[in-house]
């Protein structure tokens, strides 16, 4: 690559620039760095150069790259932001064994604690159609721990809880039987530490 010597308005200031590049130059003086193309206008483009820069010493930094590196930045700030807002939505899982029945309630609502009792807010709470697996609503528990959904739906329903830290769980719930919506009854979930095996087993909460 080629450098051609340009002239710098700026006192103390030497440099040179290639043809396509940006290139700085650098001021002994100041240790500053100054964008050799924008030397026309009245403003200085002022960087923090290294201290082993010396006169003379120039840099050249392709214009084509400036925009990719804002780019990965950019990136990287969502991606940094969506973590804090905690983990993305609990999928689709059953971890019933066959034939437990299911738990009967007229209303989706109740508490989300760990084992010893503490409830645990902003857990989610995902409805699925339990054929389809199609989500049916989300929603998080309050700081008491709380949920609570108004919406009635006939059928059987997989609802799946999970908080960062936890196992996550599943319940099946029917809301309509043969002769209308079922009594409220408030589900009791307990999420477990992620820890040791799990045998699946029917939840005594559960009615044929």
């Amino acid at each position: 690559m080629r450098l051609f010597p340009f002239h710098s308005p700026w006192p103390g200031a030497e440099g040179c620039r290639d043809r396509g590049s940006s290139t700085k130059a650098y001021s002994s003086s100041t240790m500053q760095i100054f964008d050799g193309f924008d030397t026309a206008k009245s403003s200085r483009l002022a960087y923090t150069l290294p201290t082993s820069y010396s006169k003379g010493d120039t840099h050249t930094e392709t214009r084509s790259d400036m925009p990719v590196k804002s780019v990965v930045l950019i990136l990287l700030l969502i991606s940094a932001a969506n973590s804090q807002n905690g983990a993305a939505d609990p999928v689709y899982q059953n971890w019933d064994p066959p034939n437990c029945g299911t738990f009967r309630t007229g209303k989706i609502y109740g508490v989300v604690k760990d084992q010893i009792e503490t409830p645990l807010e902003n857990a989610k709470v995902v409805v699925f159609d339990d054929v389809s697996r199609k989500v049916l609503w989300r929603t998080a528990t309050d700081q008491a721990g709380r949920f609570s959904i108004s919406h009635v739906w006939p059928g059987r329903l997989r609802i799946v809880f999970y908080s960062p830290g936890f196992r996550t769980e599943d319940w099946v719930v029917t809301m309509m039987g043969k002769d209308g919506a079922f009594r409220p009854k408030a589900i009791p979930v307990v999420l477990p530490l992620p820890v040791g095996d799990t045998v699946a087993i029917c939840r005594p909460d559960y009615s044929r």
